[in-house]
């Protein structure tokens, strides 16, 4: 039975890798992918050169689509492989023991399935978003994972911490949403600690020092970059400008929300079905305990 599963889950990794692999492959360049493919960056000082002065601090998200331009079996199978991965990794999240939930990995497939079109055209289709939107969340979840099997009483945890401190500082390295949605992870996964007696303060500390710091790094080193090396900003677009005002602050906040009542209005039906079908799927598993 056992083996029976296991090549059931197997069949259904390959399966979306291998159908999203295609996917990738058979997508034109567009937007900023195109910009990359004319600018022609052909070695890693050309790429960090271009990446730092860009002016926008992500320099990480930035690298990775300047690479990922130049291969499409590079791209398509770096893509396919986060994407398979990222259900995995979340399914692996929701179990209390360490494993995989093949349940949980279909739900989250099936609901990054259900994307509205124009937003999955627009962060995973668009090499350049999905190095900047996409490839931060495989990270976080990663950070989460690694989080989950740290205790403060384990042996051997300096190398996790170690890692832990690198993917935190790391993961504030391509878009300003994940810059500040990684600070505030990490202070509620301290607060968390402590309401819950996780035994992982020192994880958490370390997890928000890391993305603190990292914070820094994408918000400061840009200007530093300006002025001491001589980079000149090539665009600051109205997205990473600070709200100057609390009204401002709130005509933003609605706009986002409407957008995303938007894109999720578009498939509505489709996300009400897989719903019903998933709490009915937990119904029948929880008869069966």
């Amino acid at each position: 039975m056992k083996i029976r599963n296991n090549r059931i889950i197997l069949f259904i990794y390959a399966f979306s890798f291998l159908t999203f692999f295609i996917v990738f492959y058979l997508t034109p360049h567009n937007v900023d992918d195109v910009t990359y493919d004319y600018l022609n960056l052909t070695n890693a000082s050309d790429i960090f050169s271009y990446c730092a002065g860009y002016g926008n601090g992500r320099i990480l998200g930035n690298a990775i689509a300047c690479i990922l331009c130049k291969s499409k079996l590079l791209n398509s199978f770096f893509r396919a492989t986060v994407i398979t991965l990222l259900p995995a990794l979340i399914a692996a999240l929701s179990t209390r023991k360490n494993g995989s939930n093949i349940v949980a990995y279909l739900f989250s497939m099936l609901m990054i399935l259900a994307m509205d079109s124009q937003m999955f055209g627009y962060t995973v289709v668009w090499i350049c978003a999905f190095a900047n939107y996409i490839v931060p969340v495989f990270i976080t979840l990663i950070s989460l994972l690694l989080f989950k099997n740290i205790k403060n009483k384990e042996k051997g945890n300096s190398l996790k911490m170690v890692l832990l401190f690198t993917l935190g500082f790391i993961t504030q390295l391509f878009s300003e949403n994940t810059t500040v949605y990684t600070v505030i992870l990490a202070t509620l996964l301290i607060i968390a600690n402590k309401v819950y007696k996780m035994e992982r303060g020192k994880a958490g500390a370390v997890y928000l020092s890391s993305s603190l710091f990292g914070a820094g790094v994408m918000l400061y080193a840009r200007r530093f970059i300006h002025s001491e090396l001589g980079y000149q900003f090539q665009n600051v677009n109205n997205y990473q400008k600070v709200p100057e005002s609390i009204s401002s602050f709130i005509d933003i906040f609605q706009k986002s929300l409407m957008g995303t009542v938007k894109y999720i209005s578009h498939n509505f039906l489709l996300f009400a079905v897989i719903s019903i079908c998933f709490l009915l799927l937990i119904n029948k598993l929880a008869l069966k305990d």
